[in-house]
């Protein structure tokens, strides 16, 4: 990121002898990072780059803890703490301009969560919420910084995320930008009702509807009013998109090797909740669908809870669909897209959120008499993972079921992941650390049901997982291997949590093997197979 003098701010890890084989210390809280393991000691920190000197100079405080940084005019921000062992979730803002050589606190930590930093004119803003009323996932808008008085005044209102696709896409990692400020306006990603795309904050507070076409859009960039995403439209998967006053064109064609296969379209279902609420979700027929035959199905049940299903193409999915199953799949109550109040569960896991995913299946086995509802299985991932480990401890209607990177137990989350502490009081609304905390965690951990459960079940999860660490699925199959239920772990050495989007391809070809074989073998009707 260059600064207006043409400086280089680089944000790295500080360097550290090397002391490999040797133990190391823990002192501090969070000591871990998915996708980058054990970081106690290992900080990042700031760096001016000289051009002159070809070195970096370190201008981040000594023991602060970075979370984003920004840099514009002469002026440099991050978010985070001061202290390495006073880290709260919601941060303090931090800003260095070089005119005056120091750094000043704008905002003290334990106020807002900030989601993204950007400035329009001489103002620095961020996108974010006080997290008041809906918690960590809560979407309230922008703020426009008031250093003056060490608060932020809310600038536009918005309800739905800022700088994130929350639409499920597993043929895609894009690193690129999520926000981009062009002249007085912030063009920023943004998901709302099963879709993403890009829309435009202007510098009066006034937000456009998308501008882009695209059913999920990954990354952006735009100069001069000209907009450029990566994105994906109907079975595609993303490419590269211009919109300009002329209209929108497809930039860069990528291979689309999948088309050339039969796939199945996702068919929409719609349902309402015995609450009321609208939800929504899909349905991939078997690719060799015939009105006169009955197929096995599997339900699938997205990470998150704040992520979201969408209407395109999902490489696992369609790999299930190839293989003979109906697939149903929607967004549960807690799923991304559609507000703050659909999305709040804190609290409820495994109730709502379980009840409309038993809906969708209902609904689907009522309108589509093909599928056979003796010869069901379920899967997820993450949070997935968890309803998965929830709904087989809670009924015996699924033949088989696959967890991935699951959650396992509340009390050992907690203690164990890397945003454990905050994430569970957050989600659970009660903490290990309280006088309550260890009764209700356990009343609402899958593993408190797991002496129930007579389904086969496939655990996958990764060796390098600090986000939902191994150890969720290692206890899982204790319990079921020695009460004597069919079940298989398998560990996939150095991935982390992001394995079934951006893991090593031999990996993520072997944990589609993995599932389609489970499902293979508890599902299919030919006794051969099994």
């Amino acid at each position: 990121m260059f600064l207006n003098n043409g400086q280089l701010l680089v944000r790295a890890a500080q360097p550290k002898p090397d002391e490999n084989g040797m133990p190391f210390v823990v002192e501090e809280y969070p000591y871990t990072s998915d996708g980058k393991g054990w970081t106690c000691g290992k900080q990042e920190a700031l760096y001016l780059y000289d051009q002159e000197k070809k070195q970096l100079i370190k201008i981040s405080p000594q023991d602060a803890r970075i979370q984003l940084s920004y840099a514009w005019e002469d002026k440099i921000a991050f978010t985070g703490w001061l202290n390495k062992n006073s880290v709260c979730e919601r941060p303090g803002l931090y800003v260095y301009c070089q005119r005056k050589g120091h750094w000043e606190q704008y905002l003290a930590p334990g106020k807002y969560y900030i989601r993204q930093l950007f400035a329009l004119g001489h103002d620095l803003y961020f996108a974010g919420s006080d997290g008041n009323k809906y918690g960590r996932y809560e979407y309230t808008g922008f703020f426009r910084v008031d250093p003056q008085h060490s608060c932020a005044d809310l600038f536009a209102s918005y309800g739905n995320n800022v700088g994130l696709n929350s639409v499920l896409n597993d043929t895609f990692t894009d690193p690129g930008k999520k926000i981009c400020t062009d002249g007085d306006a912030l063009y920023f990603i943004t998901s709302v009702h099963h879709r993403s795309g890009v829309k435009r904050l202007g510098a009066d507070g006034t937000i456009s509807d998308f501008l882009t076409q695209a059913l999920t859009v990954e990354s952006l960039d735009c100069a001069n009013g000209t907009l450029v995403y990566c994105g994906s439209k109907q079975m595609h998967t993303p490419e590269l998109y211009q919109v300009d006053q002329a209209g929108e064109r497809c930039l860069a064609q990528a291979a689309q090797p999948q088309l050339e296969c039969t796939l199945s379209i996702p068919e929409p279902v719609e349902m309402r909740d015995s609450e009321g609420y609208l939800f929504y979700g899909w349905v991939l027929k078997p690719v060799d669908w015939r009105a006169d035959r009955t197929y096995p199905t599997v339900v699938s049940i997205h990470g998150g809870p704040r992520s979201a299903y969408g209407p395109i193409y999902l490489h696992e999915l369609q790999c299930l669909a190839a293989q003979g199953y109906f697939v149903l799949y929607c967004n549960p109550r807690g799923s991304d897209t559609y507000g703050n109040e659909f999305g709040r569960i804190n609290g409820l896991y495994g109730t709502v959120d379980m009840q409309n995913i038993l809906q969708m299946l209902d609904t689907c086995v009522e309108k589509y008499p093909q599928i056979d509802g003796k010869r069901i299985g379920v899967s997820g991932g993450s949070y997935g993972g968890f309803m998965v480990n929830w709904l087989i401890g809670h009924t015996d209607r699924f033949a088989a079921a696959v967890a991935q990177r699951s959650i396992s137990n509340w009390i050992s989350q907690e203690t164990l992941s890397d945003i454990g502490k905050d994430y569970v009081k957050d989600q659970m609304g009660i903490s290990l650390l309280e006088p309550e905390g260890v009764q209700q965690l356990w009343e609402r951990s899958p593993l408190r049901y797991a002496h129930k459960i007579h389904t086969p079940t496939l655990f996958l999860h990764s060796n390098s997982d600090m986000r939902c660490p191994l150890e969720e699925a290692r206890q899982m199959f204790y319990i079921l291997h020695n009460r004597g239920i069919p079940t298989r772990l398998v560990v996939f050495q150095g991935e982390s949590h992001g394995l079934s989007r951006g893991g090593k391809p031999k990996n993520r070809i072997r944990r589609l093997e993995e599932i389609c074989q489970w499902f293979l073998r508890y599902l299919t009707a030919d006794e051969e197979a099994k």
